[in-house]
Protein backbone atom coordinates (compact mmCIF):
# COMPACT_ATOMS: atom_id res chain seq x y z
CA UNK A 1 0.00 0.00 0.00
CA UNK A 2 2.89 2.38 0.78
CA UNK A 3 4.74 1.77 -2.52
CA UNK A 4 1.41 2.89 -4.47
CA UNK A 5 0.84 5.93 -2.28
CA UNK A 6 4.80 6.75 -2.78
CA UNK A 7 3.99 6.72 -6.48
CA UNK A 8 1.34 8.91 -6.20
CA UNK A 9 2.64 11.02 -4.18
CA UNK A 10 5.53 12.90 -6.67
CA UNK A 11 1.74 13.61 -8.67
CA UNK A 12 -0.37 14.66 -5.88
CA UNK A 13 2.28 16.69 -4.40
CA UNK A 14 1.84 20.20 -5.76
CA UNK A 15 -2.30 19.69 -5.64
CA UNK A 16 -3.25 23.25 -4.33
CA UNK A 17 -4.55 23.14 -0.73
CA UNK A 18 -6.60 26.01 -1.86
CA UNK A 19 -7.40 29.16 0.27
CA UNK A 20 -10.66 30.86 -0.90
CA UNK A 21 -10.50 33.68 -0.57
CA UNK A 22 -33.87 26.70 0.45
CA UNK A 23 -35.87 29.56 1.32
CA UNK A 24 -39.42 27.90 0.48
CA UNK A 25 -41.02 30.61 -2.66
CA UNK A 26 -44.70 31.02 -2.11
CA UNK A 27 -45.62 30.97 -5.00
CA UNK A 28 -44.40 28.34 -7.61
CA UNK A 29 -41.60 29.31 -10.30
CA UNK A 30 -43.07 28.49 -13.49
CA UNK A 31 -41.08 25.28 -15.05
CA UNK A 32 -37.75 26.66 -16.69
CA UNK A 33 -37.97 26.29 -20.83
CA UNK A 34 -36.78 22.85 -22.51
CA UNK A 35 -33.45 22.93 -23.63
CA UNK A 36 -33.06 23.09 -27.03
CA UNK A 37 -31.96 20.26 -29.21
CA UNK A 38 -28.85 20.98 -31.23
CA UNK A 39 -29.49 19.68 -34.68
CA UNK A 40 -27.61 16.76 -36.25
CA UNK A 41 -23.68 17.69 -37.27
CA UNK A 42 -24.02 16.72 -41.42
CA UNK A 43 -21.03 15.33 -40.54
CA UNK A 44 -22.22 12.56 -38.98
CA UNK A 45 -24.79 11.40 -41.77
CA UNK A 46 -22.02 11.32 -44.83
CA UNK A 47 -19.71 8.90 -42.77
CA UNK A 48 -19.15 5.56 -43.61
CA UNK A 49 -17.15 3.63 -46.07
CA UNK A 50 -18.37 4.33 -50.12
CA UNK A 51 -17.71 1.75 -52.48
CA UNK A 52 -16.00 3.51 -56.06
CA UNK A 53 -14.71 3.39 -58.82
CA UNK A 54 -11.23 5.56 -59.52
CA UNK A 55 -10.74 7.62 -63.04
CA UNK A 56 -7.01 9.01 -62.92
CA UNK A 57 -4.99 10.74 -65.55
CA UNK A 58 -1.68 12.89 -65.70
CA UNK A 59 -0.03 15.81 -66.75
CA UNK A 60 2.14 13.16 -68.56
CA UNK A 61 -0.97 11.51 -70.52
CA UNK A 62 -1.24 8.50 -68.67
CA UNK A 63 -4.82 7.58 -67.80
CA UNK A 64 -6.41 4.40 -66.73
CA UNK A 65 -9.71 3.46 -64.42
CA UNK A 66 -9.75 1.30 -61.31
CA UNK A 67 -12.92 -0.34 -61.16
CA UNK A 68 -13.86 -0.68 -57.48
CA UNK A 69 -11.63 0.64 -54.50
CA UNK A 70 -12.97 2.33 -51.03
CA UNK A 71 -13.45 5.23 -50.25
CA UNK A 72 -13.64 6.44 -46.72
CA UNK A 73 -15.26 9.46 -45.12
CA UNK A 74 -15.47 10.13 -40.83
CA UNK A 75 -16.35 13.21 -38.64
CA UNK A 76 -13.58 15.13 -36.92
CA UNK A 77 -15.09 17.89 -35.67
CA UNK A 78 -18.17 19.91 -35.69
CA UNK A 79 -19.15 20.35 -39.30
CA UNK A 80 -15.67 18.64 -40.10
CA UNK A 81 -14.75 15.26 -42.00
CA UNK A 82 -11.53 13.53 -43.23
CA UNK A 83 -11.25 11.33 -46.21
CA UNK A 84 -9.37 8.27 -46.95
CA UNK A 85 -8.77 6.63 -49.67
CA UNK A 86 -7.63 2.79 -50.18
CA UNK A 87 -3.65 2.32 -51.07
CA UNK A 88 -3.35 3.50 -55.09
CA UNK A 89 -0.89 2.07 -56.90
CA UNK A 90 -1.38 3.04 -60.70
CA UNK A 91 -0.60 1.34 -63.92
CA UNK A 92 1.35 3.58 -66.39
CA UNK A 93 1.96 3.13 -69.78
CA UNK A 94 5.70 2.06 -69.50
CA UNK A 95 4.48 -0.76 -67.53
CA UNK A 96 6.09 0.82 -64.25
CA UNK A 97 4.13 1.18 -61.15
CA UNK A 98 3.75 4.19 -60.06
CA UNK A 99 2.70 4.10 -56.28
CA UNK A 100 1.21 7.11 -54.31
CA UNK A 101 -0.14 5.67 -51.04
CA UNK A 102 -3.28 6.46 -49.31
CA UNK A 103 -4.51 10.32 -49.22
CA UNK A 104 -5.36 11.09 -46.02
CA UNK A 105 -7.10 14.72 -46.09
CA UNK A 106 -8.14 16.22 -42.81
CA UNK A 107 -10.89 18.52 -40.91
CA UNK A 108 -12.04 19.19 -44.13
CA UNK A 109 -15.41 21.85 -44.07
CA UNK A 110 -18.90 20.46 -44.60
CA UNK A 111 -21.27 22.64 -46.47
CA UNK A 112 -24.70 21.99 -46.59
CA UNK A 113 -26.47 22.81 -50.03
CA UNK A 114 -30.08 21.13 -49.16
CA UNK A 115 -31.48 18.03 -47.88
CA UNK A 116 -28.84 15.37 -47.80
CA UNK A 117 -26.49 17.15 -50.36
CA UNK A 118 -23.41 18.39 -49.18
CA UNK A 119 -20.30 19.69 -50.79
CA UNK A 120 -16.46 20.15 -49.67
CA UNK A 121 -13.31 21.47 -50.70
CA UNK A 122 -10.07 22.17 -49.50
CA UNK A 123 -6.13 22.98 -50.40
CA UNK A 124 -3.41 20.68 -48.05
CA UNK A 125 0.12 19.50 -48.20
CA UNK A 126 1.26 16.30 -48.22
CA UNK A 127 3.83 14.03 -47.79
CA UNK A 128 3.77 10.60 -49.42
CA UNK A 129 6.22 7.50 -49.12
CA UNK A 130 6.76 6.96 -52.57
CA UNK A 131 6.85 8.13 -55.95
CA UNK A 132 5.88 11.72 -55.82
CA UNK A 133 6.83 12.49 -51.93
CA UNK A 134 5.75 16.28 -51.03
CA UNK A 135 2.53 16.97 -53.57
CA UNK A 136 -0.02 19.93 -53.08
CA UNK A 137 -3.33 18.29 -52.72
CA UNK A 138 -6.51 19.95 -53.43
CA UNK A 139 -10.12 18.26 -52.87
CA UNK A 140 -13.67 19.27 -54.47
CA UNK A 141 -16.42 16.67 -53.95
CA UNK A 142 -20.22 16.30 -52.85
CA UNK A 143 -22.25 14.07 -51.66
CA UNK A 144 -25.92 13.83 -52.81
CA UNK A 145 -28.00 11.13 -51.65
CA UNK A 146 -25.59 8.98 -50.74
CA UNK A 147 -23.08 8.83 -53.43
CA UNK A 148 -19.54 10.52 -53.27
CA UNK A 149 -18.25 12.39 -56.00
CA UNK A 150 -14.94 13.90 -55.78
CA UNK A 151 -11.78 14.75 -57.40
CA UNK A 152 -8.54 15.08 -55.72
CA UNK A 153 -5.39 16.53 -58.17
CA UNK A 154 -1.82 16.01 -56.94
CA UNK A 155 0.53 18.54 -57.76
CA UNK A 156 3.80 17.52 -57.47
CA UNK A 157 7.14 18.39 -58.66
CA UNK A 158 7.28 16.91 -61.51
CA UNK A 159 4.07 15.58 -62.31
CA UNK A 160 0.35 16.48 -61.59
CA UNK A 161 -2.18 13.47 -61.25
CA UNK A 162 -6.30 13.96 -60.91
CA UNK A 163 -8.00 11.41 -59.28
CA UNK A 164 -12.04 11.24 -59.95
CA UNK A 165 -13.75 9.25 -56.98
CA UNK A 166 -17.19 8.22 -58.03
CA UNK A 167 -19.45 5.73 -56.26
CA UNK A 168 -22.56 4.89 -53.41
CA UNK A 169 -21.95 4.51 -49.28
CA UNK A 170 -22.01 0.95 -48.66
CA UNK A 171 -23.36 -0.79 -45.35
CA UNK A 172 -22.21 1.29 -42.05
CA UNK A 173 -20.01 -0.12 -39.95
CA UNK A 174 -20.99 2.74 -37.36
CA UNK A 175 -22.59 1.52 -33.65
CA UNK A 176 -22.54 4.84 -32.25
CA UNK A 177 -25.52 6.68 -30.08
CA UNK A 178 -24.76 10.08 -31.75
CA UNK A 179 -27.48 11.55 -29.08
CA UNK A 180 -30.11 11.30 -26.45
CA UNK A 181 -32.44 13.57 -25.34
CA UNK A 182 -35.83 13.86 -23.23
CA UNK A 183 -38.63 16.29 -22.67
CA UNK A 184 -40.06 16.01 -19.06
CA UNK A 185 -40.08 19.06 -16.27
CA UNK A 186 -37.69 16.70 -14.32
CA UNK A 187 -34.90 16.88 -16.43
CA UNK A 188 -31.93 19.17 -15.32
CA UNK A 189 -29.92 19.03 -18.37
CA UNK A 190 -29.66 16.89 -21.41
CA UNK A 191 -28.24 13.62 -21.41
CA UNK A 192 -23.96 13.52 -22.04
CA UNK A 193 -22.13 11.12 -24.00
CA UNK A 194 -19.01 9.86 -22.62
CA UNK A 195 -17.48 7.02 -24.49
CA UNK A 196 -20.23 4.60 -24.10
CA UNK A 197 -21.61 6.11 -20.92
CA UNK A 198 -24.77 7.84 -21.06
CA UNK A 199 -25.17 10.11 -17.82
CA UNK A 200 -29.03 11.60 -17.90
CA UNK A 201 -29.15 14.84 -15.02
CA UNK A 202 -32.39 14.99 -12.71
CA UNK A 203 -33.46 17.61 -10.80
CA UNK A 204 -33.03 16.86 -7.02
CA UNK A 205 -36.11 15.55 -5.03
CA UNK A 206 -37.34 13.70 -7.76
CA UNK A 207 -39.33 10.70 -6.72
CA UNK A 208 -38.82 7.05 -7.99
CA UNK A 209 -42.11 7.15 -9.99
CA UNK A 210 -40.75 9.99 -12.16
CA UNK A 211 -37.80 8.12 -13.33
CA UNK A 212 -39.42 6.74 -16.24
CA UNK A 213 -38.51 8.17 -19.61
CA UNK A 214 -38.90 7.39 -23.54
CA UNK A 215 -35.56 8.58 -24.84
CA UNK A 216 -35.75 10.22 -28.56
CA UNK A 217 -31.71 8.82 -29.78
CA UNK A 218 -30.06 9.41 -32.88
CA UNK A 219 -28.03 6.84 -34.00
CA UNK A 220 -24.92 6.03 -36.41
CA UNK A 221 -26.30 5.92 -40.34
CA UNK A 222 -28.63 2.91 -40.79
CA UNK A 223 -27.91 1.42 -37.46
CA UNK A 224 -30.93 0.17 -34.58
CA UNK A 225 -30.77 0.09 -30.93
CA UNK A 226 -32.47 -2.20 -28.44
CA UNK A 227 -34.35 -0.75 -26.48
CA UNK A 228 -35.55 1.55 -29.78
CA UNK A 229 -35.83 5.89 -29.56
CA UNK A 230 -39.42 6.53 -28.36
CA UNK A 231 -39.50 3.17 -25.94
CA UNK A 232 -40.39 4.06 -22.16
CA UNK A 233 -37.87 2.25 -19.40
CA UNK A 234 -37.83 2.84 -16.04
CA UNK A 235 -34.22 4.20 -14.97
CA UNK A 236 -35.41 4.40 -11.41
CA UNK A 237 -32.84 1.60 -10.45
CA UNK A 238 -30.10 3.16 -12.65
CA UNK A 239 -29.26 6.10 -10.23
CA UNK A 240 -25.75 6.16 -9.26
CA UNK A 241 -26.05 7.42 -5.78
CA UNK A 242 -22.01 6.48 -5.32
CA UNK A 243 -23.22 2.43 -4.32
CA UNK A 244 -24.49 -0.19 -6.24
CA UNK A 245 -26.88 0.21 -8.57
CA UNK A 246 -27.80 -1.17 -12.36
CA UNK A 247 -26.91 0.53 -15.56
CA UNK A 248 -29.50 0.45 -17.99
CA UNK A 249 -27.99 -1.12 -21.54
CA UNK A 250 -28.81 0.13 -25.08
CA UNK A 251 -27.57 -2.28 -27.79
CA UNK A 252 -26.56 -0.36 -30.70
CA UNK A 253 -26.48 -2.82 -34.48
CA UNK A 254 -24.93 -1.22 -37.16
CA UNK A 255 -26.03 -1.30 -40.03
CA UNK A 256 -23.67 -4.07 -41.85
CA UNK A 257 -24.64 -5.93 -39.07
CA UNK A 258 -21.13 -6.18 -37.96
CA UNK A 259 -20.25 -6.07 -33.83
CA UNK A 260 -22.30 -4.59 -31.80
CA UNK A 261 -21.98 -1.86 -29.26
CA UNK A 262 -23.32 -1.63 -25.78
CA UNK A 263 -24.54 1.79 -24.02
CA UNK A 264 -24.27 1.89 -20.31
CA UNK A 265 -27.14 4.65 -19.12
CA UNK A 266 -27.43 5.94 -15.52
CA UNK A 267 -28.93 8.51 -13.79
CA UNK A 268 -27.72 11.67 -11.63
CA UNK A 269 -29.64 12.94 -9.39
CA UNK A 270 -29.29 16.78 -8.88
CA UNK A 271 -26.94 17.94 -6.04
CA UNK A 272 -29.33 19.12 -3.38
CA UNK A 273 -26.63 20.80 -0.51
CA UNK A 274 -29.75 22.56 1.22
CA UNK A 275 -28.09 21.32 4.24
CA UNK A 276 -24.59 19.75 6.08
CA UNK A 277 -24.43 18.90 9.61
CA UNK A 278 -21.47 16.72 9.31
CA UNK A 279 -22.67 14.19 11.48
CA UNK A 280 -21.71 11.16 9.43
CA UNK A 281 -17.66 10.57 8.33
CA UNK A 282 -16.11 8.23 5.80
CA UNK A 283 -12.68 6.65 5.98
CA UNK A 284 -10.52 7.90 3.19
CA UNK A 285 -7.60 5.87 4.09
CA UNK A 286 -7.64 1.72 3.61
CA UNK A 287 -4.67 1.91 4.96
CA UNK A 288 -3.98 1.52 8.92
CA UNK A 289 -1.75 3.82 9.22
CA UNK A 290 -3.97 6.35 8.09
CA UNK A 291 -7.24 4.88 9.94
CA UNK A 292 -8.47 8.32 11.45
CA UNK A 293 -8.21 10.26 7.97
CA UNK A 294 -12.44 10.48 7.08
CA UNK A 295 -14.14 12.99 5.08
CA UNK A 296 -18.04 13.99 5.66
CA UNK A 297 -19.80 11.68 3.72
CA UNK A 298 -21.45 12.81 0.06
CA UNK A 299 -20.66 15.63 -1.69
CA UNK A 300 -17.39 17.20 0.08
CA UNK A 301 -14.02 16.26 -0.44
CA UNK A 302 -10.83 17.56 1.77
CA UNK A 303 -7.25 17.92 1.84
CA UNK A 304 -6.50 14.58 3.15
CA UNK A 305 -5.29 12.85 0.87
CA UNK A 306 -2.27 14.66 0.08
CA UNK A 307 -1.13 14.92 3.88
CA UNK A 308 -1.66 11.27 3.90
CA UNK A 309 1.20 10.77 1.03
CA UNK A 310 3.91 13.77 2.70
CA UNK A 311 3.65 11.45 5.46
CA UNK A 312 4.97 8.99 3.30
CA UNK A 313 8.71 10.82 4.54
CA UNK A 314 9.48 10.21 7.84
CA UNK A 315 9.35 13.95 10.01
CA UNK A 316 8.10 16.46 7.19
CA UNK A 317 4.52 16.01 9.20
CA UNK A 318 3.71 14.47 12.73
CA UNK A 319 0.61 15.55 13.16
CA UNK A 320 -2.59 13.15 11.84
CA UNK A 321 -5.36 14.28 9.19
CA UNK A 322 -6.09 18.22 8.90
CA UNK A 323 -9.73 17.73 8.42
CA UNK A 324 -11.79 15.57 10.59
CA UNK A 325 -14.88 15.68 13.10
CA UNK A 326 -15.09 17.74 16.01
CA UNK A 327 -17.64 19.23 18.35
CA UNK A 328 -19.91 21.50 16.30
CA UNK A 329 -22.26 23.94 16.94
CA UNK A 330 -25.08 20.78 17.22
CA UNK A 331 -23.09 17.42 17.01
CA UNK A 332 -20.21 16.99 14.96
CA UNK A 333 -18.43 19.68 12.94
CA UNK A 334 -15.49 19.88 10.33
CA UNK A 335 -12.27 20.90 11.69
CA UNK A 336 -10.20 22.09 9.34
CA UNK A 337 -6.01 22.72 10.06
CA UNK A 338 -2.89 24.30 8.82
CA UNK A 339 0.08 21.80 8.82
CA UNK A 340 4.07 22.73 9.10
CA UNK A 341 5.14 19.96 6.70
CA UNK A 342 8.33 21.33 7.12
CA UNK A 343 9.16 21.78 3.08
CA UNK A 344 11.50 19.37 1.00
CA UNK A 345 13.12 19.99 -2.39
CA UNK A 346 12.36 18.36 -5.16
CA UNK A 347 14.00 14.61 -5.30
CA UNK A 348 13.79 15.16 -9.63
CA UNK A 349 13.56 19.23 -10.02
CA UNK A 350 11.78 19.29 -13.51
CA UNK A 351 9.72 15.94 -13.12
CA UNK A 352 8.49 16.00 -9.61
CA UNK A 353 7.07 18.74 -7.25
CA UNK A 354 8.68 19.97 -4.14
CA UNK A 355 7.23 19.72 -0.69
CA UNK A 356 5.81 22.97 1.14
CA UNK A 357 6.58 24.36 4.00
CA UNK A 358 2.98 24.94 4.99
CA UNK A 359 -0.09 23.14 3.81
CA UNK A 360 -3.96 25.02 4.51
CA UNK A 361 -6.61 22.04 5.26
CA UNK A 362 -9.62 22.41 3.02
CA UNK A 363 -13.33 21.52 2.81
CA UNK A 364 -14.32 21.44 -0.21
CA UNK A 365 -17.62 20.51 -3.26
CA UNK A 366 -15.58 18.65 -5.76
CA UNK A 367 -13.44 16.37 -6.53
CA UNK A 368 -9.73 15.05 -7.10
CA UNK A 369 -8.35 14.21 -10.48
CA UNK A 370 -4.78 13.73 -11.38
CA UNK A 371 -3.33 16.39 -13.91
CA UNK A 372 0.00 15.85 -14.61
CA UNK A 373 1.33 18.30 -16.44
CA UNK A 374 -0.74 20.73 -14.32
CA UNK A 375 -1.45 19.91 -10.77
CA UNK A 376 -2.68 22.60 -9.94
CA UNK A 377 -5.62 21.78 -12.34
CA UNK A 378 -5.69 18.45 -10.39
CA UNK A 379 -8.48 20.37 -7.81
CA UNK A 380 -11.52 20.41 -9.84
CA UNK A 381 -14.26 22.57 -7.90
CA UNK A 382 -18.08 22.36 -7.89
CA UNK A 383 -20.55 19.83 -8.15
CA UNK A 384 -23.53 20.32 -11.00
CA UNK A 385 -26.23 22.37 -9.25
CA UNK A 386 -30.15 23.17 -10.60
CA UNK A 387 -31.11 26.07 -8.42
CA UNK A 388 -30.32 29.82 -8.12
CA UNK A 389 -28.46 30.05 -4.88
CA UNK A 390 -28.38 33.27 -3.13
CA UNK A 391 -26.54 32.67 -0.24
CA UNK A 392 -24.73 30.57 1.62
CA UNK A 393 -24.63 30.29 5.90
CA UNK A 394 -23.63 28.25 8.97
CA UNK A 395 -21.51 28.54 11.80
CA UNK A 396 -17.69 29.40 12.27
CA UNK A 397 -14.69 29.37 14.69
CA UNK A 398 -11.19 30.19 14.00
CA UNK A 399 -8.17 30.18 16.32
CA UNK A 400 -5.02 31.74 13.80
CA UNK A 401 -1.85 29.52 14.43
CA UNK A 402 0.70 31.25 16.46
CA UNK A 403 3.35 31.82 13.84
CA UNK A 404 3.09 33.13 10.11
CA UNK A 405 5.43 31.94 7.42
CA UNK A 406 5.42 33.29 3.92
CA UNK A 407 6.79 32.06 1.03
CA UNK A 408 7.87 34.68 -1.38
CA UNK A 409 8.26 32.03 -4.67
CA UNK A 410 5.29 30.28 -4.39
CA UNK A 411 5.89 28.97 -8.09
CA UNK A 412 9.30 28.00 -7.76
CA UNK A 413 10.31 27.28 -4.33
CA UNK A 414 7.09 26.56 -2.34
CA UNK A 415 9.02 24.18 0.14
CA UNK A 416 10.69 27.63 1.63
CA UNK A 417 9.01 29.62 4.04
CA UNK A 418 9.97 32.77 5.92
CA UNK A 419 8.63 33.67 9.47
CA UNK A 420 6.84 37.11 9.17
CA UNK A 421 5.76 38.36 12.49
CA UNK A 422 3.95 41.30 10.87
CA UNK A 423 1.37 38.58 9.77
CA UNK A 424 -1.73 36.87 11.08
CA UNK A 425 -3.34 34.12 9.10
CA UNK A 426 -7.08 34.55 8.06
CA UNK A 427 -9.67 31.83 6.98
CA UNK A 428 -11.41 32.21 3.98
CA UNK A 429 -15.21 31.35 3.40
CA UNK A 430 -16.29 30.96 -0.45
CA UNK A 431 -18.90 30.24 -2.89
CA UNK A 432 -18.65 30.45 -6.52
CA UNK A 433 -21.13 29.30 -9.02
CA UNK A 434 -20.00 29.32 -12.74
CA UNK A 435 -21.35 28.31 -15.91
CA UNK A 436 -20.55 24.88 -17.91
CA UNK A 437 -21.12 23.47 -21.53
CA UNK A 438 -21.38 19.94 -20.02
CA UNK A 439 -21.24 18.20 -16.86
CA UNK A 440 -19.21 15.33 -17.80
CA UNK A 441 -16.53 17.16 -19.99
CA UNK A 442 -13.47 17.80 -17.47
CA UNK A 443 -12.30 20.80 -19.59
CA UNK A 444 -15.32 22.50 -18.61
CA UNK A 445 -14.08 22.42 -14.17
CA UNK A 446 -12.44 25.28 -12.87
CA UNK A 447 -9.36 24.27 -10.57
CA UNK A 448 -7.36 26.10 -8.26
CA UNK A 449 -5.62 27.61 -11.33
CA UNK A 450 -8.81 30.15 -12.11
CA UNK A 451 -11.40 29.13 -9.17
CA UNK A 452 -11.62 32.99 -8.83
CA UNK A 453 -10.30 34.44 -11.90
CA UNK A 454 -12.51 32.67 -14.68
CA UNK A 455 -14.88 34.26 -16.88
CA UNK A 456 -16.87 31.13 -16.64
CA UNK A 457 -18.03 32.74 -13.05
CA UNK A 458 -21.47 33.80 -12.62
CA UNK A 459 -21.61 34.63 -9.05
CA UNK A 460 -19.55 34.86 -6.12
CA UNK A 461 -19.01 35.71 -2.24
CA UNK A 462 -16.35 35.78 0.05
CA UNK A 463 -15.37 36.08 3.42
CA UNK A 464 -12.12 36.02 5.47
CA UNK A 465 -11.19 35.86 9.49
CA UNK A 466 -8.58 37.12 11.53
CA UNK A 467 -10.60 35.15 14.94
CA UNK A 468 -13.82 33.76 16.37
CA UNK A 469 -13.21 32.30 19.28
CA UNK A 470 -16.85 31.20 19.93
CA UNK A 471 -18.96 29.51 17.25
CA UNK A 472 -21.31 32.40 15.21
CA UNK A 473 -23.30 32.66 12.10
CA UNK A 474 -21.69 33.52 8.63
CA UNK A 475 -23.22 34.27 5.82
CA UNK A 476 -21.94 34.42 2.03
CA UNK A 477 -24.16 36.61 -0.03
CA UNK A 478 -23.71 35.66 -3.85
CA UNK A 479 -22.98 38.51 -6.32
CA UNK A 480 -24.06 37.76 -9.31
CA UNK A 481 -21.88 38.81 -12.33
CA UNK A 482 -24.16 37.37 -15.00
CA UNK A 483 -27.71 37.06 -14.95
CA UNK A 484 -28.70 33.66 -14.26
CA UNK A 485 -30.64 31.50 -17.08
CA UNK A 486 -32.31 28.30 -15.68
CA UNK A 487 -31.71 26.71 -19.10
CA UNK A 488 -28.38 26.85 -18.70
CA UNK A 489 -25.69 24.50 -16.71
CA UNK A 490 -24.11 25.68 -13.58
CA UNK A 491 -21.65 23.97 -10.98
CA UNK A 492 -21.23 25.26 -7.27
CA UNK A 493 -18.37 25.49 -5.26
CA UNK A 494 -18.43 25.92 -1.81
CA UNK A 495 -14.62 26.24 -0.09
CA UNK A 496 -13.66 26.30 3.26
CA UNK A 497 -9.71 27.11 3.84
CA UNK A 498 -8.22 27.37 7.35
CA UNK A 499 -5.29 29.58 5.55
CA UNK A 500 -6.54 32.55 2.97
CA UNK A 501 -2.72 32.26 1.06
CA UNK A 502 -2.21 28.36 1.07
CA UNK A 503 -2.96 28.36 -2.31
CA UNK A 504 0.50 30.69 -2.42
CA UNK A 505 2.06 28.27 0.52
CA UNK A 506 1.86 30.72 2.92
CA UNK A 507 -0.22 30.73 6.33
CA UNK A 508 0.26 29.67 10.30
CA UNK A 509 0.88 26.09 11.46
CA UNK A 510 -1.75 24.82 13.47
CA UNK A 511 -4.62 27.76 12.47
CA UNK A 512 -7.62 26.16 13.23
CA UNK A 513 -11.24 26.52 11.31
CA UNK A 514 -14.47 24.98 12.32
CA UNK A 515 -17.80 24.92 10.24
CA UNK A 516 -21.10 23.15 10.92
CA UNK A 517 -24.44 23.88 10.06
CA UNK A 518 -23.23 25.00 6.59
CA UNK A 519 -27.01 25.51 4.49
CA UNK A 520 -27.51 26.86 1.13
CA UNK A 521 -30.18 29.16 0.08
CA UNK A 522 -31.58 29.01 -2.82
CA UNK A 523 -34.18 31.66 -4.85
Amino acid sequence: MKKNLLILFLVFLSFNFIACSDDDDPTPAPPPPVEPVEPIDAAYLVEGNYDVYTMWTTSLGHRDIIESSDFHVSKVGQGLIKIETEYIELDTASGKKMRIGTIVLDSIPLQIIGENNYTFETTDSLDFEYTIKKSEAIIKGSVINGVVSATITLNAKDISISLIFDGGQVANNKADIVRMSIHDEVIGGQPEIKGTTITIFVKPGTPLEKLKFAPEITLSKNAVSNPASGELIDFSKAIDNGGDFKYVNYVVLPEDKSDTKIYRVKIQIGNDFSKSSFEKWTPEGTDEDYADFKKPIANWSTSNPGVMLIMMFPGLHTGRAIVSDVAGQTGKGASIKTANTTGMVSIAPGYFPSIPKITSGSLFLGSFIVDMVNTLKSTKFGLPYFKKPTKVKGFFKYTPGAEYFICNDWKNANHIAELDPTKTDECALSAVLYEVSSFTNENNLLTGVDIFTSDKIVAIAQKFSAGQADLAEFELVLDYKKEYDSSKKYRLAVIFSSSKDGDKFSGAPESLLVVDEVEIINE
